[in-house]
């Protein structure tokens, strides 16, 4: 599942990339979405849930909230356009709470603090 997957504006203490841009503003998405007629955030979420990621978007605007359920589906060329560009630049998680609440949500084989108590 993916929580606030466009990016977000998490508090400055979750957003560990904070000076990284965000893959609403990468070039090669804007290319795509600009060829489907269609957002950004449409091809991000598009390409999520394509790929069998559940989405969970967050927004307060009532534009968006439509915006973000008029997906579609990606062909396969720009699929891997957006997989490569993603390997090629490295994963970067905007929202990385870990610091802030002592654990990793994030880490699935082991949900433990991780700081020691004693």
């Amino acid at each position: 599942m993916a929580h606030q997957p466009l990016g977000g504006r998490p508090l400055a203490a979750v957003n560990l990339n904070a000076d990284r841009p965000g893959p609403l503003t990468d070039p090669e998405i804007i290319s795509i979405a600009s060829s489907y007629n269609k957002s950004a955030a449409q091809v991000l979420l598009s390409w999520a849930v394509q790929r069998g990621t559940s989405v969970v978007p967050k927004t307060v605007q009532a534009a968006r909230m439509v915006e973000n359920m008029n997906l579609f589906t990606l062909k396969e060329e720009d699929m891997e356009k957006i997989n490569r560009s993603g390997e090629e630049k490295g994963r970067v998680r905007f929202l990385d709470p870990r610091n802030h609440i002592g654990f990793d949500i994030f880490d699935e084989e082991s949900d433990e603090p991780v700081m020691k108590h004693d």
